[in-house]
């Protein structure tokens, strides 16, 4: 599917197992079965990975213009961004393998969790997710008040 009419949402969230050679199933909810193909970045902070569609990583550039930084930190941010992002397609069992230094620096082991958030989905340990995901219920229920859900 090209990147000018994809439509995927990504929602959900799945517990999954990461096995020996650092590969997860991902939903089959989440694949177009065709050629899935995803890039993986490490989040800034490095607690957990995010994994973009190819049109969704192809917005971050835009996104630095549109946002007033300088041409220096544009290269520099974009130097860091793509430098240190990693191409993921999927098998034909709709497995991922991800690198193994992500996996270490996201403290991500046998048991991990994916997560949707709309345009990608991102990929947790069970430990910092619930804690990210404690940190943030009082936020939560205050927007989704404001906006009626």
């Amino acid at each position: 599917m090209s990147p000018d009419n994809y439509s995927m949402i990504y929602s959900g969230t799945f517990d999954r197992v990461l096995d020996a050679k650092k590969r997860v199933t991902v939903p089959a909810c989440w694949l177009q079965g065709e050629e899935d193909v995803f890039h993986c970045v490490l989040d800034p902070r490095g607690e957990f990975l995010n994994v973009l569609p190819p049109q969704e990583f192809a917005k971050v550039e835009q996104k630095l213009i549109e946002g007033g930084w300088n041409p220096r930190q544009r290269k520099e941010f974009m130097r860091r961004f793509y430098g240190g992002s990693h191409l993921l397609k999927a098998d034909k069992q709709g497995r991922l393998l991800f690198p193994e230094t992500f996996c270490v620096a996201a403290n991500l082991k046998d048991q991990i969790i994916l997560v949707g958030t709309g345009t990608q989905f991102e990929v947790w340990s069970p430990d910092r997710w619930t804690q990210f995901h404690a940190k943030g219920e009082e936020d939560f229920r205050k927007i989704a008040d404001d906006i009626g859900l």
